[in-house]
């Protein structure tokens, strides 16, 4: 693509690849990116595959955000980034079932893993986030002649209501309120698009649900993640934006206090301990940390100061987003020049591996950090102390 991109994107591109599915010739994007003799080199995962719906779609979702932040709709990189977009969603139509659900990885040869764990439909995270993909695109898109609406919301609606039999008596995808997160978002934004009283009845039924799971373990007012006993992870945890997202669909300020309350009590800590892995009852792992974690947070601080207009949301955004720039325990960058995003930060080195997940993790976060004033966003690249 020779347009007028951003060198941040580089990284991205190079992780852009061709795969022949059956009859068709769809791109998605490599998983790991290895580095060997001081350049990256493509690598897949051993018995998954070299591309997945999850990393495509989060690529997707990127590029739809450039793509809305762009002022001219007909400008070359606004029609290049829809190119990107459409792309990514003619990716994962190879991996639909007929009921709505998604394979997610395909190997090397251009066969799908039809049996793996991670990759066999099983209503799980990668459906759901072609799911979030497609309720997105409706609402950034549906003006655009390329674009099928009619078909795109027919294929959400059906996975949006495929999932609604996962749910148990608490109102959770078997329990799991990251999960159930993922899913409201979806849910929020097809509701948007078709004001479907039934999508806005689901949304209340698992918000409901995620907010009875909220406690104070460790820090105050947690959504608990775990099934069987408290876990959270700061990876996928997406509580509080779609809490947000759901006070604005239902006007329920339940939801919004819950999403406040978490995030007030949560990320300033984050901002000084970095993105914890993980902790329960009895155990903080603080590492790796991820950009994943990172741009969680991000996204849902984000979407709290949309609402909540108050600047401390801008402030945590930025702090948080600065991990990438070296506000981290190292102090190191946690970028390279092309923006390859580094696949972890452990207590004593970086693992300097930049596959599709870290590299996308930081261009979300970035592309929701550039929308924020720049008295607030400048704050990211502040040094650290030493």
């Amino acid at each position: 693509f020779g347009f007028n991109q951003d060198h941040h994107e580089n990284h991205l591109m190079f992780l852009r690849k061709a795969f022949q599915i059956h009859e068709n010739m769809v791109f998605g994007y490599v998983i790991y990116a290895d580095t060997k003799g001081g350049e990256f080199v493509h690598a897949s995962a051993p018995g998954e595959g070299i591309t997945c719906v999850d990393d495509t779609v989060r690529a997707g979702i990127y590029f739809l955000r450039k793509y809305a932040d762009c002022l001219d709709p007909h400008s070359e990189n606004a029609r290049r980034y829809l190119s990107l977009a459409l792309e990514t969603i003619e990716f994962c139509q190879c991996f639909r079932t007929i009921e709505g659900d998604y394979y997610n990885f395909l190997f090397e040869d251009g066969s799908i893993n039809e049996h793996g764990i991670t990759s066999r439909p099983s209503k799980s995270w990668w459906a759901l986030r072609a799911l979030w993909l497609l309720s997105e695109s409706l609402n950034i898109l549906s003006n655009e002649e390329e674009y099928d609406k009619t078909f795109y919301y027919h294929q959400a609606l059906a996975t949006a209501l495929l999932f609604k039999t996962e749910l148990d008596s608490s109102g959770l995808i078997r329990g799991y309120t990251d999960l159930s997160s993922l899913y409201i978002i979806g849910l929020s934004n097809l509701y948007h698009y078709s004001h479907d009283e039934q999508l806005k009845l689901l949304v209340e039924k698992v918000s409901d649900g995620i907010v009875a799971k909220q406690h104070d373990v460790l820090f105050n007012g947690i959504i608990d993640e775990g099934t069987q006993e408290f876990n959270y992870h700061s990876w996928g945890s997406r509580q509080v934006q779609a809490l947000a997202m759901a006070y604005q669909i239902t006007g329920n300020g339940e939801y919004l206090e819950s999403a406040c309350k978490m995030a007030d009590h949560l990320y300033p800590h984050l901002i000084n301990m970095g993105p914890l892995y993980s902790y329960n009852r009895s155990n903080i792992t603080l590492f790796p940390q991820i950009a994943y974690g990172v741009e969680a947070a991000v996204a849902s601080l984000y979407a709290l100061y949309q609402i909540e207009k108050d600047e401390k949301y801008a402030y945590m955004m930025s702090l948080l987003h600065g991990f990438f720039y070296g506000n981290n325990h190292l102090n190191s960058v946690m970028i390279g020049e092309n923006g390859e995003g580094y696949d972890g930060l452990e207590s004593v080195f970086i693992n300097r591996n930049a596959g599709a997940e870290s590299t996308i993790s930081f261009l979300l976060s970035k592309s929701l950090v550039d929308r924020i004033p720049e008295k607030y966003s400048g704050l990211s690249r502040i040094e650290v102390l030493k």
